[in-house]
């Protein structure tokens, strides 16, 4: 028998009268998202396999609507992504060091970060959807290369952010802005990434996953633990040094009228289709 992850689904992602009724509201978004226990429906759903910076400034989200906010000029189109400028001031080892932990964070399980799109015609036609991110339980399985075999089945134990305000426009997803926490894991090191004012973008790839980026605004105490957390917690060098650099890069505020207190950041991610055992 195949091990429980590697199971096709073969019901419903969730027992019949478990999950309310999921339908559009006047804002042109959907109702119920937010209600779900467990999976809002049959998905699809897809399993994040890769996530990486964006070390450009350009590419992200308008995520303040404000430019020159927290006497920080915004990228071309209003994009923020500060986040880039804080990498590339990093001290060497951490910027090394950086990409391959949150690439092990995913491939080992650190993360599970799984997609679910609700309503419409999923990611083939243009229409509202919803979509919820669910945190999978157990490691996934990976190949000879070590990259994340499409086609698992999860169980999920948690909700890590939704939004009902989703739409799919010419093959691009867009959906948000909503608030997502990443659990992230390097070396047996536990930390959370808080994401204010998410917004995810994401497209088919040239197999049946999705590529694209997730963009939101990180506290600073969040950025300044998670460079500290890659330099090791017991160097107090490295956390001396980024505690004392990281604030130069503040750029948003969580709260619009709230203190300039978060960076903005981009993140690229990839993922490969899933499936979710249904509910017992």
């Amino acid at each position: 028998m195949l091990p429980r992850a590697l199971l096709p689904l073969l019901v419903a992602a969730c027992a019949p009268g478990a999950v309310p009724e999921v339908a559009p509201s006047a804002d042109g978004g959907l109702q119920g998202v937010d209600a779900c226990d467990g999976p809002c429906g049959e998905g699809p759903f897809f399993l994040v396999d890769r996530l990486g910076i964006a070390e450009g400034a350009a590419e992200g989200e308008d995520l303040d609507g404000v430019d020159g906010d927290c006497d920080v000029t915004d990228a071309p189109g209003g994009v923020d992504n500060r986040f880039a400028d804080l990498f590339a001031s990093l001290p060497p080892v951490l910027q090394r060091a950086m990409p391959p932990l949150l690439q092990e964070t995913v491939t080992t399980g650190g993360l599970n970060l799984l997609v679910e799109v609700v309503g419409g015609q999923g990611l083939d036609g243009d229409g509202t959807v919803g979509v919820v991110l669910h945190h999978a339980t157990g490691a996934p399985a990976v190949d000879v290369t070590g990259a994340i075999l499409p086609q698992q089945t999860f169980d999920v134990d948690a909700r890590l952010g939704a939004t009902a305000a989703g739409r799919v426009v010419d093959g691009w997803l867009t959906a948000g802005p909503f608030d997502v926490v990443l659990p992230l894991t390097f070396l047996n090191r536990h930390a959370e990434l808080h994401l204010r004012r998410a917004v995810l973008r994401v497209r088919r790839d040239a197999g049946a996953g999705v590529e694209g980026h997730l963009a939101g605004l990180v506290p600073l105490e969040d950025a300044v633990e998670l460079a500290a957390q890659v330099g090791g917690p017991s160097d107090t060098t490295i956390r001396a040094a980024t505690a004392a650099l990281v604030p130069v890069f503040v750029d948003a505020r969580r709260e619009e009228d709230g203190d300039c207190d978060a960076i903005s950041a981009t993140f690229l991610l990839g993922a490969v289709p899933a499936f979710v055992f249904a509910a017992e």
